[in-house]
C-alpha cells in the first residue's frame, strides 16, 4: 500500500514539475513580450514627444507667416493708394500745363496780330506824313509803337509760358513715374503678402497633421504601457506558479522516495 502511494506521489511530482516548468516558460515569454511592448512604447513616445514638438514650431512659424501676410498686405494697399493718387494728381498737372500752353498760343497769336497792325498805322503814319500832316503822322507813330512793343511783350510772355507749360509737364512727368513706382511696389507687396499667406496655410495644415499624429503616438504609447503592466503582472504570475509547482513537485518527490 505504502510503495502505491509513493508511485502515486511521484506521478504527480512528475505533473507538478511539467506544470512548473511550463509555468516558468511561458511567464519567462510574457515578460519578454512586455520588454519588447515596453520598447515599442517608448519609441511611439519619442516619436509623439518629437512630432508634438515639431507641430508646435510649424504653428508658431504659421502664425508668424500670417502676420507677415497682414503686414506686407497693408503696406502694399497703401502703396496702390499713394501710387494712385499720385497718377491722379500727375493728369490733374498735365491738365494745367495743356492750359498753360493754350495761354502761350493765344499770346503768340495776340502778338503777331498787333504786330501786324503796328506795321499797318506805321505804314498809314508814312503816308499821312506824306500829305503833310504831321500831327497826325506823329500820333500814328506813337500808337505804332506802342502797338509795336505791347506785341513784342506778347511774345515774350509767349515764350516765358511756353517754358513754364514745359516744366509743369515735366513736373506732372516726374509725378506719374513716382505714382507708377508705387503702384509696382504695392503689386509686388501684394504678391508677397499672398504668398506668404499660401505659406502660413501650408505651415498650419502641416502643424494640424503633425499634432493628431503626435497625439495618436502618445495614446499608443500609453495603451502599450498598458499592456506592459498587464504582461510584466501575467508573467510574474506565471513564474511565481511555475515555482510553486516545482517546489510542490519536489516536495512529493521527496516524499515518494
Amino acid at each position: 500500500m505504502a510503495g502505491k502511494s509513493k508511485k502515486i506521489n511521484g506521478k504527480i511530482a512528475q505533473e507538478a514539475a511539467a506544470m512548473g516548468l511550463a509555468g516558468i516558460a511561458a511567464g519567462a515569454e510574457d515578460l519578454q513580450d512586455a520588454q519588447d511592448v515596453a520598447q515599442m512604447s517608448r519609441a511611439a513616445l519619442a516619436s509623439g514627444q518629437s512630432n508634438i514638438a515639431r507641430a508646435e514650431g510649424a504653428l508658431a512659424a504659421s502664425a508668424t507667416m500670417a502676420e507677415l501676410s497682414d503686414i506686407v498686405g497693408v503696406a502694399g494697399e497703401l502703396d496702390l493708394a499713394q501710387g494712385a493718387e499720385a497718377l491722379s494728381a500727375a493728369q490733374e498737372i498735365e491738365s494745367h500745363s495743356d492750359v498753360v500752353a493754350a495761354l502761350s498760343s493765344e499770346d503768340l497769336d495776340r502778338g503777331m496780330e498787333l504786330g501786324a497792325i503796328a506795321g499797318q498805322i506805321a505804314v498809314a503814319s508814312e503816308i499821312v506824313y506824306g500829305l503833310q500832316m504831321p500831327e497826325l503822322a506823329a500820333f500814328l507813330r506813337a500808337k505804332s509803337d506802342r502797338l509795336h512793343s505791347i506785341a513784342v511783350d506778347a511774345v515774350y510772355r509767349f515764350s516765358a509760358t511756353r517754358a513754364l507749360s514745359a516744366a509743369i509737364m515735366e513736373t506732372s512727368n516726374q509725378i506719374g513715374v513716382l505714382g507708377a513706382n508705387e503702384m509696382l511696389e504695392g503689386f509686388a507687396r501684394q504678391e508677397a503678402s499672398e504668398a506668404a499667406s499660401a505659406a502660413s496655410d501650408e505651415l498650419a495644415e502641416t502643424g494640424i497633421g503633425l499634432a493628431i499624429q503626435g497625439e495618436a503616438e502618445l495614446y499608443i504609447a500609453d495603451e502599450l504601457r498598458d499592456a506592459v503592466v498587464g504582461l510584466v503582472a501575467e508573467g510574474v504570475s506565471d513564474v511565481a506558479g511555475g515555482a510553486e509547482a516545482i517546489g510542490v513537485a519536489k516536495t512529493l518527490n521527496d516524499v515518494s522516495q
